[in-house]
């Protein structure tokens, strides 16, 4: 958003600025959930990757229907698709392909609303499930852990001759 007004105004970013900008979110991103990335690929690889899969279809497909629909440009279009799945690495790859900054222009305008649906997805979906979160978190035994659940002890000191005063 804050660069849609910038933008406006007629301030510009390097590309190099942008470049390293998204290199480093992406990352950022990359190093927090690369952990869970691999242990969920071995459980779960093929479910999400279709699941994925799908999502990418059906959001190609309605982009290229609206893009039509609506006359808008290629570079537009792709960034409202991006925008609309969040997908940071996409925008990059958007912008490197076209070199049209108003992919950047359609990731902002979708973004938000990209965003505004996971949220709602999240909160909608257990209730149209009929899953009750309340009563299956009571149903575990115990805090969730993992390896990288951090360990909690209590240590009493309890021989005075190991206590020594700097």
């Amino acid at each position: 958003m804050a660069a849609m007004v910038f933008g406006h105004f007629g301030y510009q970013v390097s590309p190099v600025i942008q470049q390293l900008g998204l290199g480093l979110f992406i990352v950022a991103v990359g190093l927090s959930a690369g952990p869970r990335f691999f242990r969920m690929m071995k459980t779960s690889g093929i479910v999400f990757g279709i699941i994925s899969l799908l999502i990418v279809l059906v959001a190609s497909v309605t982009t290229i229907v609206v893009s039509k629909l609506f006359n808008l440009s290629p570079a537009l279009s792709i960034g409202i698709m991006t925008g609309a799945l969040t997908s940071t690495p996409g925008l990059a790859a958007a912008l490197q392909a076209t070199g049209d900054p108003l992919a950047s222009v359609g990731y902002g305008i979708a973004y938000p609303f990209g965003v505004l649906a996971v949220v709602l997805f999240v909160q909608l979906l257990p209730r149209v499930l009929k899953v009750d979160l309340a009563e299956d978190l009571k149903k575990k035994s115990g805090p969730v852990r993992n390896d990288e659940s951090p360990e909690v002890m209590t240590i009493e000191v309890t021989d005075p001759q190991s206590i020594k005063e700097h």
